[in-house]
């Protein structure tokens, strides 16, 4: 069921952005007191002068007074008009600075929630629109206090203005306050019109936003230029602007229409407060002096209504996007990431499944069923299955990556829910089939540290014994190399194997006492695959290893080996044991090792 209004009221955005100025950078908050006091003193001014030399003219002041009175509003203003373009200076530097904490706080919050968080589209939606919130310095917070600098302002001012109006004529302030009451109305309608929509206008959004990477993308650059896709890319590009479009051309229309019944309502309160005031001075119940003074006061008195309510407005929408910044940095962990008990340090570890089921987010079947395993402490265990069935969602359940549904996830026999998950992470050194190699250094990318917080000794040692020696000889800044050439022009590039060798060197850099390797060699042939896992074997000795392979022979190396079929343990044993079973393995492995056989009929 969708929300019907936001989690969080504009009040709350607007306190809550307010103590992150005060957290992070507290001369913000006065910053933003001085700037309305000095805008309202100078608007407050602005609408006395004239009247006030006026009002001397009347009654016939001496020379001296008459200038006395000119060089006062000129200073004052003049004053007040140098310190509002300092104090707004002041804000454009100052304000960011919220947003770049609160940058630091969104990507944070990327690399430490759950991975089941990331599972969600719920999460991707927010974190791309918190993303967006902090990245953009007319966005924010740092756009908040802006308004909230304008609207106090606007305020003090609204309320002499009103003061004045009141004493002038009573109808006519009720009728100026009332055209802004029906104004402001029809407005909320149509924000409340847009919020409901809003969670379909932002996929829209990050549907062109996906597309536009995709076409930049240099990993899809080959097939974009094999397969011709250009075209398909470039309509389904425009079919998502189209329809954002769309969706944003009836808001704006509303929009409009709300403008529009303003603007006449504003049109008629001026007429019938301008034809009151022309009917005073008629009369003779107004000097020149006062004429002026009100005929400015109700023109800046409906002026400023209409900032204070567009200010407003646009108060709520950037609030509705603080709101979605809120939810993302305080989403709920499902998992204790600090504060839990301490892990035993010890040089290796047995892992267990208890009757363990998984089902992901959305599914309408577990991927896991009941399932129970041990690996034994320094024992080598290879799982083996067809795509689907179930071998990544085990290695994401054993490294705590995502929790069973059902069952437990035992280390050393007690819960990991009971561990500090994220020293929990320290023990494993994981390889993933859809490995990540960001355009860093090749020091950075074996370390994953930072360059002063790296041994680069111990780098070019874990390189030369994952079979990287001759790379590294031929690289002109040695592991100072960049990889990749989206970020560096002079990045090398790495093969299929290179790259798991170098993934090899990374694991041997981390030396945790426990193993993962999630198909990370499903893009070689064979051979290299098997002299890849007899790498890893080697240097896993005495650790407790688990090797996931939809080749069978490349896992016959390991003390047991699993087969996994539908989500269910389906045999168990050694690769010999399980060929002389002959069961499901047998005939997979028959059926892959045909593929090597010349003269072998499929």
């Amino acid at each position: 069921m969708k929300a019907d209004k936001p989690k969080y009221s504009t009040f709350q955005n607007m306190v809550w952005s307010l103590a992150r100025a005060w957290e992070y950078h507290k001369p913000i908050v006065a910053i933003i007191a001085a700037y309305s006091l000095i805008t309202a003193a100078y608007q407050i001014a602005d609408l006395f002068f004239a009247p006030q030399i006026l009002a001397r003219l009347e009654e016939r002041a001496p020379v001296g007074k008459l200038l006395l009175t000119i060089l006062v509003f000129t200073l004052f203003e003049g004053v007040s008009l140098g310190l509002m373009r300092y104090m707004h200076e002041m804000q454009n530097i100052r304000f960011r600075v919220v947003n770049r904490r609160l940058h630091e706080k969104v990507i944070e919050k990327q690399c430490c929630t759950s991975y089941s968080n990331m599972l969600l589209s719920k999460t991707v939606h927010l974190r791309e629109t918190s993303e967006n919130t902090v990245n953009n310095n007319r966005w924010g917070p740092s756009e908040i206090y802006l308004m909230l600098a304008t609207m106090g302002s606007t305020l003090f001012s609204f309320l002499s203005a009103l003061s004045l109006m009141t004493y002038l004529s009573l109808p006519i302030a009720l009728i100026s306050l009332l055209s802004a009451a029906v104004s402001l109305i029809t407005h909320q309608l149509t924000e409340m019109w847009y919020f409901k929509r809003r969670a379909g206008i932002g996929k829209l959004r990050g549907r062109i936003g996906y597309i536009a990477r995709a076409a930049q993308s240099v990993a899809a650059a080959k097939d974009i230029r094999i397969f011709s896709l250009s075209y398909w890319l470039s309509k389904t590009h425009l079919r998502a602007v189209d329809a954002y479009k769309e969706q944003m051309g009836k808001y704006k229309l509303r929009q409009f229409r709300d403008d529009a019944l303003g603007s006449v309502m504003n049109l008629f309160t001026h007429l019938f407060a301008y034809a009151y005031i022309v009917g005073l001075i008629l009369h003779g119940k107004l000097s020149v002096s006062q004429f002026v003074l009100f005929f400015s006061a109700v023109h800046s008195f409906t002026n400023w209504i209409w900032r204070f309510i567009n200010t407003l407005l646009r108060m709520k929408r950037h609030c509705l996007d603080i709101c979605a910044l809120r939810e993302f940095l305080e989403l709920e962990e499902p998992f204790r990431m600090d504060g839990g008990e301490a892990i035993p340090q010890k040089d290796t570890y047995e892992l267990r499944l208890e009757n363990v089921s998984y089902r992901y987010p959305g599914a309408e079947e577990d991927v896991l069923k009941n399932v129970s395993l041990t690996i034994c402490a320094g024992e080598k265990l290879a799982v083996v299955g067809l795509n689907g069935a179930g071998k990544t969602t085990l290695v994401r359940l054993l490294s705590g990556l995502i929790d069973p549904t059902e069952g437990r996830v035992l280390l050393d026999g007690r819960d990991i829910r009971q561990f500090d998950r994220r020293e929990y992470y320290k023990l494993f050194s994981a390889v993933f089939q859809d490995y990540s190699i960001p355009d860093f250094s090749v020091a950075e990318n074996v370390s994953m540290r930072l360059p002063e917080e790296t041994d680069r000794k111990r780098v070019e040692e874990c390189l030369k014994l994952a079979g990287l020696g001759e790379k590294l000889e031929k690289l002109k800044k040695g592991i100072d190399t960049p990889v990749g050439r989206e970020l560096y022009e002079d990045g090398t590039l790495f093969s299929g194997g290179e790259c798991q060798k170098l993934l090899l060197a990374r694991a041997l850099y981390r030396n945790a006492p426990i193993l993962l390797l999630d198909e990370p060699t499903a893009a070689l042939d064979p051979l290299a695959e098997h002299g890849m896992y007899l790498n890893y074997s080697a240097m896993s000795e005495g650790k407790t290893s688990l090797f996931i392979s939809h080749r069978l022979a490349s896992t016959r190396f390991c003390d047991r080996i699993v087969l996994l079929d539908g989500g269910v343990i389906a045999e168990e044993g050694t690769h010999e044991s399980l060929l002389a079973l002959g069961g499901k393995y047998r005939e997979l492995f028959d059926v892959q090792s045909r593929y090597y056989r010349e003269g072998v009929d499929f």
